[in-house]
């Protein structure tokens, strides 16, 4: 089963491509972290997810203060996660 997040932003006034994109390439980053914290992904999927290896995932998640392990989150790195996308848990139902 395919599932996907569709992020619509309606933007008042001129935004550039690369802010656009940096926006975009954040935004998917957050949302990967967010589900593989929650537990609703592996770090293995999350790293293809972000194009990264098995060992380049785990130094993003210890560069955001993120366990690899569940249960053992910094519960405040956890909630900026979290802040990135409120969305993100309407749309998991939760």
């Amino acid at each position: 089963m395919t599932s996907a997040i569709d992020l619509h932003i309606n933007l008042s006034g001129r935004v550039s491509k690369e802010a656009l994109r940096r926006a975009t390439d954040r935004a998917h980053a957050a949302a990967v972290l967010a589900l593989q914290q929650s537990g609703e992904i592996s770090i293995r999927e999350a790293a293809s997810e972000l194009s990264l290896t098995y060992e380049g995932i785990l130094a993003v998640l210890s560069a955001n203060g993120l366990p690899a392990t569940g249960n053992t989150a910094d519960r405040a790195t956890l909630a900026w996660v979290q802040a990135l996308t409120p969305a993100l848990g309407a749309a998991a139902g939760r």
